[in-house]
């Protein structure tokens, strides 16, 4: 069963970020509500699945302690490129192997790198890039997007909508 339209209460359930947090990263322009955003005063925001990832992804980012600047420069990357429909649970899913996100924060020209890679290809994206003129964390932050995208779909299937 796939529905595609969730209030912020669902998107809490499912994901397990507090609406105030959402609504936080709402207001910071991070997470932006696909099919509705709230208009006033106890208007509704509608969700989709692309928002319930990214939801997953805050999570994760704030499991890690990551600052919301860093956590909305991340977001900015994916915005930039229109790479946020990659995001959808369900076509992650019908892809061969581990789907992965990373990002590379570049501290000297202020950006992020990041890129959508299955695991055979992981590496080979690193030897691509000519880092010589980049100021780069030394970190590289990885999210399994297949692994998310499966827990997420378990989750839809056993929500009572």
């Amino acid at each position: 069963m796939q529905k595609d339209k969730f209030t912020s209460k669902q998107l809490e359930k499912l994901t397990g970020l507090k609406i105030r947090t959402s609504h936080y990263y709402v207001e910071a322009g991070i997470l932006t509500p696909d099919l509705q955003g709230a208009t006033g005063t106890g208007t509704i925001r509608y969700y989709s699945v692309v928002n319930l990832m990214e939801a997953e992804i805050i999570s994760y980012f704030i499991g890690f302690g990551l600052p919301k600047r860093v956590i909305a420069s991340f977001f900015a990357s994916l915005k930039k490129d229109n790479s946020r429909s990659k995001l959808d649970p369900f076509e992650i899913l019908k892809c061969d192997g581990d789907i992965s996100l990373f990002f590379l924060p570049d501290i000297k020209n202020e950006q992020v790198f990041h890129s959508f890679v299955s695991s055979k290809m992981d590496h080979q994206y690193l030897r691509d890039i000519d880092f010589k003129d980049y100021d780069l964390y030394p970190i590289r932050l990885t999210v399994n997007l297949k692994l998310m995208a499966k827990k997420l779909i378990e989750k839809l299937e056993g929500f009572d909508l």
